[in-house]
């Protein structure tokens, strides 16, 4: 059974993407082997994928935030779904409600400013809260 909410990480496939990064960092990879290690995710032909992968990239970015290691392509990437309305788009097709639609791009805005602010800066402006999504077993 599927879950999805409005919030970066309320969705299956964020939270699958991850717990699938985070694994790769608690093994002793580096965060760029981690996210190769999950390239199918991101990735077709060695190209970026941003149609239907906004939730992948966003999760990848969550992670790495809440690891303080952000790398230049997935702010990018993130900056360029958001830019470009892709994930909203998605979420039209998903005939989602208009005020549901509204609060994602409302958090999704907010997520980026924090996301791009921590990349550029080096500390987190504090518009979005990201919370570990780690259990503590």
């Amino acid at each position: 059974m599927g879950a999805w909410g409005t919030d970066i990480m309320d969705n299956d496939t964020s939270l699958d993407v991850y717990h699938d990064y985070r694994t790769q960092i608690a093994e002793g990879k580096t965060p760029e082997a981690a996210k190769k290690a999950l390239s199918h995710h991101f990735y077709y032909e060695g190209e970026p994928m941003m149609d239907d992968t906004s939730n992948e990239w966003f999760a990848l970015a969550y992670a790495q935030l809440e690891l303080n290691h952000l790398d230049e392509e997935v702010v990018r990437v993130v900056g360029e779904i958001i830019d470009e309305d892709i994930d909203i788009e998605n979420w039209i097709d998903l005939e989602a409600e208009e005020e549901d639609i509204e609060e994602r791009r409302e958090i999704i805005q907010r997520f980026y400013e924090e996301v791009k602010g921590t990349f550029e800066t080096g500390q987190r402006p504090g518009v979005y809260e990201v919370v570990s999504m780690q259990s503590d077993e």
